[in-house]
């Protein structure tokens, strides 16, 4: 708590100089304990009037952003490269810079990376690196409430994708891996499925994915005949199903590459974060092709009707292994 006052705190430390401090906008919001609290450390040691104090408690998303887009637009992108150089140019560059990140790190809501963007880009961080050979000091300070916004909204973008991947059937098995739970899908997936599927789809991935069934969920099981999926999605498994939630992991793991990016822009070290980044997963080439050098590698299952599905996709004259381990050519 300590550490996010004095981050709020320095949001405003460069304008100490001046008389008043306006926070625009007043619509509903509801802020949490941490932020009011902090809000209310931050007025005692800047003496804001308490009305202040209040707008910047009820204020709501959408005024947030109204705030955001006056003071980029009105503020950081009116101060050009050459009119940094005049104090009273780069005070505003200053000034823009403190009203959006104060707006951006006490939001309790995620904003999109359109609102992101209008502050965090390149023309900004050219701007910010003229203004520190030139007040190298409250350059510092812009820069720091900068990452305080940046880190602020990363924090709830990775809130937010841990809760969503709760519902997801991946799992998370080392930095960057995810696994398709297949277990957990038929056990407690909304829509019952077949006893068949386990023994089905992991007789596939043997066949066609050396095994792997996450590899082939990520592939949309693209390696399987028609006859082949039909035989799995018929007792209730659907690869599109599963390659949708694995897309959604992905895709919401890709979003918090926006913060990471910009993160480095500001100087801020980001291995661990990256390390932390799901990634895609790539279906290895598969080992078995129903000739004798390389028969199908059928993992069998005690399911006769399962076990009957898997010999019935193999095609005469092809190599499989039986049950034993054995090379068998299927007449």
């Amino acid at each position: 708590m300590n550490k996010f006052i004095q981050n709020i705190r320095n949001k405003i430390q460069y304008r100490r100089d001046e008389k008043t401090h306006f926070i625009e906008e007043d619509l509903d919001c509801e802020v949490t304990d941490e932020i009011e609290k902090a809000l209310w450390e931050l007025k005692e040691g800047m003496d804001l009037p308490t009305e202040e104090v209040e707008k910047a408690e009820d204020r709501s998303n959408t005024a947030r952003k109204d705030s955001i887009f006056f003071a980029v637009t009105q503020r950081i992108k009116n101060v050009t490269l050459e009119s940094i150089n005049k104090p009273e140019f780069r005070e505003n560059f200053f000034t823009g810079v403190g009203q959006s990140t104060v707006n951006i790190a006490t939001s309790p809501q995620l904003f999109k990376t359109e609102t992101m963007s209008l502050l965090y880009n390149d023309d900004t961080y050219k701007r910010l690196e003229l203004a520190t050979t030139l007040d190298p000091q409250k350059a510092d300070t812009a820069r720091k409430r900068l990452i305080d916004g940046l880190q602020a909204q990363f924090n709830i973008a990775s809130t937010t994708i841990s809760g969503s991947a709760k519902s997801s059937f991946f799992k998370l098995t080392g930095l960057g891996e995810i696994e398709y739970d297949l277990e957990r899908r038929i056990d407690t997936g909304q829509i019952r499925m077949d006893r068949e599927v386990l023994p089905l789809v992991k007789g596939f991935a043997s066949k066609h994915y050396n095994g792997n069934v996450t590899q082939m969920v990520a592939d949309r099981a693209r390696r399987l005949t028609t006859f082949e999926r039909s035989q799995v999605e018929n007792v209730g498994f659907k690869f599109n199903v599963a390659f949708q939630d694995y897309r959604k992991m992905t895709k919401n793991s890709n979003s918090l590459k926006f913060y990471i990016d910009n993160m480095k822009k500001l100087g801020v070290p980001t291995d661990q974060i990256e390390s932390t980044l799901i990634r895609p997963v790539d279906a290895d080439p598969s080992l078995s092709s129903g000739s004798l050098e390389n028969p199908w590698q059928i993992v069998w299952s005690d399911e006769t009707d399962a076990d009957d599905k898997l010999f019935a996709s193999i095609k005469k004259g092809q190599y499989y292994t039986d049950i034993n381990g054995d090379v068998r050519i299927k007449n």
